[in-house]
């Protein structure tokens, strides 16, 4: 993470736009590694407290963010075709806290240097609904059987058959037939393909946050989903949580 300057606020605010349509009504933080956390917008009173922190891990950087009794911590996962956010938020007030991880955003940059010489993003989007994962994972078992079992179905196989003559005698005859072992091996491994993707769906519905509220002096976890840009080098996250828009910059060291 990186610390922002004020010359690059239009930056800012432009990538927030593009996934968040509220993002200039809400007061603005770029997380960073300095207690005090970042940048700031002016909607951030001077005598408002954020405390950023971090911690190191085998898999990688926690970051956290803590105001007003409300704490954000996440970690960044890169890997596949997705970006992982693993989120928990802790609610220390004794109202309930609002909120809805699928308008969390993320603009994605070709690198650093295009977003902050205000070039448009690769792309800019809220995360991925969890119906929309488990829908996914669902088509793609779908296809694939379909396309393992049309293949199986084009396999043929020599065997002898014995065929009968009018008078009765027997001959033996090598007749070309569809290659019955292809079809069961493909009809299993299609048995097997349709459970995995029903694990992984139903896994995915138990990690994901789907929760749309934290209650008083309680914490609430789960993974938020965003699409992994193969020539994207810089993200911007964009995380809303009370009053206050998160920003979070992931600079990825693979395009």
């Amino acid at each position: 993470m990186l610390r922002i300057a004020k010359s690059i606020l239009p930056i800012i605010i432009a990538a927030l736009a593009s996934s968040a349509a509220s993002a200039q009504q809400l007061k603005t933080v770029v997380w960073s590694g300095d207690p005090e956390c970042g940048w700031k917008n002016s909607s951030v009173a001077p005598t408002e407290i954020y405390r950023c922190t971090s911690v190191e891990t085998p898999r990688g950087s926690v970051s956290s963010v803590t105001h007003n009794g409300i704490s954000l911590t996440v970690a960044f996962l890169d890997r596949d075709d997705l970006i992982t956010v693993a989120a928990e938020i802790a609610n220390r007030n004794l109202e309930a806290l609002m909120f809805d991880a699928e308008n969390w955003g993320a603009a994605h940059f070709r690198v650093r240097e295009d977003f902050i010489s205000g070039k448009k993003p690769l792309l800019a989007e809220t995360s991925i609904p969890n119906r929309d994962m488990t829908r996914q994972i669902s088509r793609r078992a779908t296809r694939d059987n379909s396309v393992d079992e049309y293949l199986a179905d084009m396999q043929q196989t020599v065997e002898t058959v014995e065929l009968r003559r009018p008078d009765g005698t027997r001959f033996r005859v090598k007749k070309t037939v569809p290659d019955v072992e292809q079809q069961q091996t493909a009809a299993g491994r299609s048995e097997s393909r349709s459970m995995l993707a029903k694990n992984s769906s139903e896994q995915m519905r138990r990690n994901a946050l789907v929760a749309k509220a934290v209650a008083p002096n309680s914490s609430v976890k789960g993974l938020v989903y965003f699409r992994r840009i193969k020539k994207a080098g810089y993200i911007v996250f964009s995380l809303v949580l009370d009053d206050t828009n998160y920003l979070f910059l992931l600079p990825r060291s693979e395009n």
